[in-house]
């Protein structure tokens, strides 16, 4: 694959942006050394052969193996650790989706992005999610696209609990109603994630890291007016130049922090719009995180800009994300901005999972998840505990990792081989930093979700297609057959006992029966008085 990295000269950091580009670790992947891979965003990579400056980790198929933000970050070395890597591919999920015709979307009606989704990993995936993004592309300037990128016009959740087996592909569609005032080029970026927090393709709160894309044209044939839009080129935060492409912004630990932004009206009549404002920690996907404020409408007269602010929330982490989202009638405009508080010694987890499934005690499985710190290169006390357990909540396997926990993404694994088979199981993952928790999930595993063909044909765990069951499925039918032969056996033995006393009981009352008695069937009068 052919590489080009680029930078923002204008950088402040500009000197220090990379050390070193490593040797290809793998067939299509990079592997980059940030100075500080965990505090920074990722540098600007552009595919040769694309003349998109915009999404340059994204082509119409998008690289299986790319590694973004800290994902860039260099193996680990401290002891005891296993490489993230071996087990954990970004980007090894591709999302094909589009409308039925993408030169002639219509505005005002909903349309249909259908297409499929690709696990290409060696397991299945599960809890799964694909979100969208999508962008105007009314910018021809290069240098705003390559530190601003393209105007945010919606962002979305397409499906949730999405179960895909090792190697296999699903069917997914989803419906957007496209706003009555759109007109022109467009582009639909997606990403999907696991349990909402881990990053399978590209990374949800950034514009350049994304996955597979989808171009369309909007066609209008009517007079709506343009939509109030946020300037996502005139973004400031506590009044520096915020670019939405470039190293996070650092502010102190308690540092107030203001984000101002220009919100323009390019029609010819007064407008009410609706502000909104969403601070999370991290990312804004995960929904019991986030701290939500809907500021009260606001009027803009014809061609009028104005500067709005929102003073963000101190949160107690090292990552904070906000989104901005103005509403004018059915139409949005969307800002992100993500800057990092220093002084915090958080910890992440990152896609625990098994490299097989099911599990059988034939084939040796790994139970893996990775972890790492968002801000400080090394923090002490770590520990995560994976634990496997089958329906019952029988424990069928469990690892523990104590320790370091890097910066430098690293992953705890830990090989073992199942005594039976399972096709139904949880595995739950728990990381701790000291006494205090710090996040848990709980990824669930069962066959009729990732493939139905592997469940057994009744209610056990053991029943997938593999040799131990046809010897179980042959003893089982010859015992059986015993059984039924024996029950056979029994009831002729029973039927012929029977007989045997019914006849000694008539040889019985013939011999003493009187002489002059007849043999001759008695009549139905005598019949009659016996009774």
């Amino acid at each position: 694959m052919s590489i080009m990295l680029t930078c923002n000269l204008s950088c402040n950091h500009a000197g220090v942006i990379l050390k070193e580009l490593s040797k290809t670790l793998q067939k299509n992947m990079i592997l980059i050394s940030p100075q500080r891979s965990l505090l920074t965003l990722l540098l600007i990579t552009s595919i040769t052969t694309l003349s998109n400056p915009q999404f340059i980790l994204a082509q119409t198929a998008a690289p299986e193996e790319v590694r973004g933000d800290w994902y860039l970050s260099p193996v680990n070395t401290l002891e005891g650790v296993a490489n993230c890597f071996d087990y954990y591919k970004f980007g090894s999920l591709q999302v094909q989706l589009a409308p039925p015709d993408i030169s002639k979307v219509p505005a005002g009606e909903k349309v249909t992005f259908s297409g499929t989704i690709t696990n290409n990993n060696s397991y299945p995936i599960v809890d799964g999610q694909i979100y969208v993004k999508i962008f105007k592309k009314d910018v021809t300037d290069g240098d705003v696209i390559r530190l601003k990128g393209y105007p945010i016009v919606d962002f979305f959740q397409v499906t949730d609990n999405l179960s895909v087996d090792a190697l296999a592909e699903k069917p997914v569609s989803f419906d957007w109603l496209v706003p009555d005032s759109a007109a022109g080029e467009y582009q639909a970026v997606f990403f999907v994630t696991s349990a909402h927090r881990f990053n399978l393709l590209g990374l949800t709160f950034t514009d350049d890291v994304v996955g597979n894309r989808t171009d369309f044209t909007i066609v209008n044939d009517t007079n709506t007016p343009a939509p109030v839009t946020f300037d996502k080129t005139k973004i400031t935060l506590n009044e520096e130049v915020y670019n939405p492409i470039a190293f996070l912004t650092r502010v102190e630990k308690e540092t107030p922090v203001t984000i101002t932004v220009p919100v323009t009206n390019p029609s010819n009549s007064e407008k009410k719009i609706r502000l909104a404002w969403v601070t999370t920690a991290w990312d804004g996907i995960l929904p019991q995180d986030k701290l939500e404020k809907e500021g009260a409408p606001i009027l803009i007269k014809a061609g009028e800009t104005i500067n709005v602010s929102y003073e963000v929330p101190t949160l107690s982490n090292s990552i904070t994300f906000v989104q901005g989202i103005v509403s004018d009638g059915d139409a949005q405009s969307i800002i992100q901005v993500r800057f990092v508080r220093e002084g915090f010694d958080d910890i992440r987890l990152n896609f625990p999972s098994v490299t097989a499934y099911p599990l059988t005690p034939t084939n040796e499985v790994s139970l893996f998840s990775c972890l790492h710190s968002t801000d400080m290169s090394i923090v002490p006390g770590g520990t995560l505990d994976l634990t496997l357990r089958d329906e019952s909540g029988k424990i069928i396997h469990s690892y523990t990792y104590s320790g370091s926990v890097s910066s430098a993404m690293m992953g705890a694994a830990d090989k073992f081989t199942p005594s039976e088979t399972f096709v139904n199981f949880d595995l739950e993952a728990t990381l701790r930093k000291g006494d205090t928790l710090v996040d848990t999930v709980t990824m669930s595993y069962r066959c009729n979700e990732i493939n139905p063909e592997l469940c057994p044909k009744d209610d056990s765990q053991v029943g997938t297609p593999d040799s131990s069951d046809t010897s179980d499925s042959a003893a089982s039918t010859g015992i059986n057959t015993t059984i039924y032969l024996i029950a056979i056996a029994l009831a002729l033995v029973l039927a012929a006992t029977l007989i045997a006393i019914r006849s000694r009981v008539n040889r019985h009352s013939e011999n003493t029966a009187p002489e002059d008695e007849t043999t001759t069937p008695p009549d139905e009068s005598s019949n009659t008085t016996s009774a």
